[in-house]
């Protein structure tokens, strides 16, 4: 028996189950990226200062900050080998990218260093300037040159720029194909095992902000 052609709750079925799917494998890698932040920040301060600090706000090991915005790049931007998202798409179907920087690799490296840069600084900003009112100090980049109420500044919109970069060309994909292989079982099963405990680390440490 042949399914009926007008009868499109399989399809919308299935649809839904795909962006769900996609939207937990995505979520899983976030929380990778947000672990390699946290032990990336918590290396780097005690290398460079003797002391690791609080690194977060959250009291489990991660840094969301990391995983969210590269998360969010990817979906706005894509990666430099292939620009896709809402902004990425739009620029990459622009003249000037289809004249100056489509058949130039080194040109969409450039570009799309210079785009992540200013997201990050953007993200950057926007976050330290929303904890200021109650006295979080997440980083603080008072001591370098020309900052920007010590939450942006040059030379750290730079590193991120470069970092972004380096990441989403080099281990974005490897890491996404390695959680493409987790089965949907076992991959819904894990993603609530981490949304439960993040979930409630956020809850507490919101309460402890906000309320004191």
């Amino acid at each position: 028996m042949h399914p009926d052609p007008y009868d499109t709750d399989i399809d919308v079925t299935r649809i839904k189950a795909n962006k769900f799917e996609r939207a937990c494998r995505l979520f899983v890698l976030c929380v990778l990226v947000s672990l390699g932040g946290w032990v990336f920040e918590t290396v780097g301060c005690f290398v460079a200062f003797g002391s690791s600090g609080d690194r977060g706000f959250l009291t489990l090991p991660l840094c969301p900050i990391y995983g969210i915005s590269i998360t969010a790049i990817y979906l706005l931007v894509g990666t430099p080998v292939r620009l896709t998202g809402p902004l990425g798409g739009r620029i990459r179907r622009t003249g000037l990218w289809r004249k100056t920087v489509q058949n130039k690799k080194w040109r969409k490296y450039a570009f799309y260093f210079i785009f992540v840069t200013l997201l990050s600084t953007a993200a950057e900003l926007v976050t330290g300037l929303a904890m200021k009112p109650f006295g979080v100090k997440l980083w603080n980049y008072e001591d370098q040159p020309l900052n920007l109420f010590g939450v942006i500044c040059p030379t750290y919109s730079l590193l991120w720029g470069v970092l972004i970069t380096a990441f989403m060309s080099l281990a974005w994909k490897p890491l996404f194909d390695l959680i493409a292989k987790i089965p949907k079982r076992p991959l819904y099963s894990l993603s609530l095992t981490l949304a439960v405990p993040i979930a409630a680390d956020f809850t507490v440490n919101a309460i402890k902000l906000f309320i004191g």
